[in-house]
């Protein structure tokens, strides 16, 4: 994935917590398409409403998912990228590698 990762400049995707949380670690702008509650528990939901709230992604909930309202959310996307990436940019480091590391040569 990290190939894909550094090859991306935007991304569509589901918002499950371990998707979200790699590609805003990645800084890469993102347009969240959660699951809607029923077809999941409604964590995707709540994962996207949250990652927006905070201006880190755009969310365009399943049932508004027509080709208007997606291209109409690429475009919002483009317009607000460096802002997304400016504030992704603020979070503290959420990649654990370097701690894990450090457990392991402890041992």
């Amino acid at each position: 994935m990290k190939y894909a990762y550094s090859a991306s400049n935007f991304a569509i995707s589901r918002a499950g917590s371990n998707t979200a949380f790699e590609l805003i670690s990645h800084k890469i702008p993102t347009i969240f398409i959660p699951l809607p509650k029923g077809n999941s528990r409604g964590d995707q939901v709540e994962n996207a409403k949250y990652f927006e709230s905070k201006n880190l992604s755009l969310t365009l909930p399943q049932e508004n998912l027509t080709t208007a309202t997606l291209l109409a959310k690429l475009n919002e996307l483009v317009t607000k990228q460096n802002i997304l990436i400016e504030n992704m940019s603020k979070l503290p480091n959420l990649s654990t590698n370097n701690k894990i590391c450090e457990i392991l040569n402890k041992c």
